[in-house]
């Protein structure tokens, strides 16, 4: 859970601190012979995937995400060999095909000599390494405002950690790699300036020992990547001189842990301004491990969920989330979920055996952003839900998904493409009053079949188009209003 800071530094309070598990790398293209000198021959690099894993709990807002994308096919890496004088000797790219990290043939790694003592190190990916002409430093540049784009590569950075040191041999040579930055994932509650002060901006970072030594310090802008999804993201160095705060135009947060703590390499570290509301950070497969792992996570009544999703994940939550503990009031999904589905009943009212009935707590939802279906009945008769935001993307809703959802006041349409729905996605009938529902910004509003979610006359009064970004046009009269009002 994070805790909201008004207008003052207090400690961070809850995460998972990092540490790096060896990453070993598949054989080169050649095969160093078992006996005989060494020198002039491949090196021998070894095994399997990386791995970043957390160490214990403690109470800070930090948490290290299970690598599980790293390294895919085509991931590219510059390994170093240098010398006991740290004098660099040779360099190399690899690319990570077929399971293996193979070099074009004739550029592999080979030893210098039969004898001496050698130190190899690495950055990925490989176009990274036209910053580091030493096989030691690599110099950065963190963006002061943040692209999309810019998240996506400095996402990808990895270099290696306790770097092996050996004599020539034939057996493969173990580079560890991890991240060297940390991840700041602020959720707001709008699209309110979010910066971090105190942080580095430039500098150099030692493969060696992942130090950064700071070279200047910068206000540094997160960015918000879209409307779906109010998540400023951004990088920093985990420094050891200061302690960086995340600041919005009515709040200051501080990034630093207690007990003299300091931030880690490879970790996320969330920020949330949405009063009363814990942060879950997930990578796919792994959001029912981060829900069991962050106390107080399944008695949250008020949840937000950040990173990736896989249907796995979205399965699972389904049944612990509205099945067994059935507390949850507001969920926002501001993960995003490509390709996904919303499963059939997934949040619904049910008799129980023996008499009785299950009556879902929830009252508001924002979807996953990329999921394209949701399935027949999913929310049928969840009679405290009051608010609905679904995502762009979505291409059917099947039948009776909202029916009987008596106080659904609001329902949003992000996108510009209305879904497919089935009969009965919304009842006709509602004690709410007023309610809203918000149409995708179309080219032709009356292509929208409203029959077929509800009648326009007794289920919707009050019915709008053209979402963008809080403007809605009002179809009665043509006036622009802020959705805030609503």
């Amino acid at each position: 859970m994070t805790t909201k800071l008004p207008h003052r530094l207090l400690p961070a309070c809850l995460a998972l601190l990092a540490t790096a598990c060896t990453a070993d790398l598949p054989e080169g293209n050649e095969q160093a012979p078992t006996d005989g000198p060494l020198a002039g021959q491949p090196v021998n690099l070894s095994a399997t995937t990386l791995a970043v894993t957390p160490a214990g709990s403690a109470q800070t807002r930090a948490d290290a995400p299970t690598e599980s994308a790293f390294p895919a096919e085509g991931a590219t890496m510059t390994v170093y060999l240098l010398d006991e004088a740290n004098t660099l000797l040779q360099q190399a790219d690899y690319t990570y095909t077929g399971g293996k990290w193979t070099a074009p043939e004739g550029e592999s790694l080979y030893w210098p000599a039969a004898t001496g003592t050698y130190r190899f190190t690495a950055i990925s990916p490989a176009r990274a390494a036209a910053n580091c002409a030493d096989g030691q430093n690599l110099t950065v540049n963190l963006p002061i405002e943040w692209t999309t784009d810019e998240l996506e590569e400095w996402k990808e950075l990895r270099i290696t950690y306790a770097p092996a040191e050996s004599r020539p041999t034939t057996s493969p040579i173990a580079l560890s790699l991890r991240h060297p930055l940390t991840q700041v994932e602020a959720v707001m509650s709008s699209a309110a300036t979010a910066a971090i002060t105190g942080a580095t901006s430039r500098g150099t970072l030692s493969l060696t020992d992942n130090t950064a030594t700071p070279l200047a310090e910068a206000f540094m802008t997160l960015c918000k990547p879209d409307e779906d999804m109010p998540v400023h993201r951004g990088y920093l160095f985990p420094s050891t001189d200061a302690t960086p705060q995340l600041v919005t135009d009515t709040e200051i947060y501080d990034l630093g842990l207690p007990d003299g703590q300091t931030l880690q390499g490879g970790e996320v570290v969330s920020v949330t301004d949405l009063e009363g509301f814990t942060v879950i950070y997930t990578t796919p497969g792994e959001l029912m491990n981060a829900m069991n792992s962050t106390p107080g996570a399944w008695e949250a009544q008020k949840l937000v969920i950040t990173g990736q999703l896989n249907q796995q994940d979205i399965n699972d939550y389904q049944w612990k989330a509205f099945y067994e503990d059935n507390i949850i009031t507001h969920l926002y999904f501001y993960a995003s979920a490509p390709g996904m589905e919303i499963p059939a009943e997934t949040c619904m009212w049910y008799a129980l055996p023996g008499g009785g009935d299950h009556m879902p707590a929830l009252q508001e939802i924002i979807l996953p952003k990329g999921i394209t279906a949701i399935r027949d009945a999913s929310f049928f008769r969840a009679e405290n839900l009051q608010r609905v935001i679904l995502p762009t993307g979505i291409q059917v809703i099947e039948a009776s998904c909202f029916e009987f959802c008596d106080h659904l006041a609001y329902v949003c349409w992000r996108g510009t493409e209305f879904p497919t729905c089935g009969s009965g996605v919304f009842s006709d009938y509602s004690m709410a009053n007023p309610h809203y529902l918000l149409l995708p910004d179309v080219t032709d509003p009356s292509t929208l079949n409203l029959q077929a979610i509800g009648s326009s006359e007794s289920r919707w009064p009050n019915v709008y188009y053209n979402y963008r970004g809080g403007d809605l046009l009002d179809i009665n009269n043509y006036t622009y209003l802020d959705q805030s009002t609503l």
